[in-house]
């Protein structure tokens, strides 16, 4: 499974198509996100859907910012966020082996957990 995005800027009331002008997410430029991820639920009856939501910054000033192409987020990230422009939000399905494995995180990813993220990419450097 490859990381599945959906280009939420074409979207419901979003302010449509971001500016080819603006600088685009590539290898060593600092980017700036606001995002909230989930733990994808597969019940054997149900199917998939959204889970816990186990982080976000949407609700605060801070923004996470990142290398891009430095490894510094899970590589599902630099997937669904390459070539997005400053403004541009995806909604990505991560599967496991491109987030945090067998391995997990912590005690808040159980292994072999497939995620969810909405990103938006606030700014470039």
């Amino acid at each position: 499974m490859d990381v599945t995005t959906v280009n939420l800027n074409e979207l419901g009331n979003n302010s449509g198509a971001v500016d080819p002008n603006v600088a685009a997410c590539r290898d060593g430029l600092k980017i700036y996100v606001k995002y909230s991820g989930w733990i994808v639920d597969n019940d054997p009856k149900k199917g998939f859907s959204l889970g816990k939501l186990f982080d976000t910054n949407e609700n605060s000033n801070n923004l996470f910012g990142f290398k891009f192409g430095e490894s510094e987020v899970i590589s599902g990230w630099e997937h669904a966020l390459k070539n997005v422009r400053q403004g541009g939000k995806k909604f990505c399905v991560i599967p496991s082996h491109l987030a945090y494995g067998e391995r997990g995180a912590a005690n808040v990813i159980p292994p072999n957990s497939i995620l969810c993220f909405q990103i938006e990419v606030v700014k470039i450097k």
